[in-house]
């Protein structure tokens, strides 16, 4: 956590919005994909 308080520390001057909170819907896009990828890996070696 002390290198991601350093990383807002840095950016809080200008607080610029993060690529994530720009657009919420591609992060939950790429979260669940993810998640479904792991998930169906896990059903494959069963």
């Amino acid at each position: 956590m002390a290198i991601w308080s350093d990383v807002e520390t840095k950016t809080g001057r200008g607080h610029q919005p993060k690529p994530w909170q720009a657009r919420p819907f591609a992060g939950l896009l790429v979260g669940w994909g993810f998640f479904a990828f792991v998930l169906a890996a896990i059903l494959a070696t069963i």
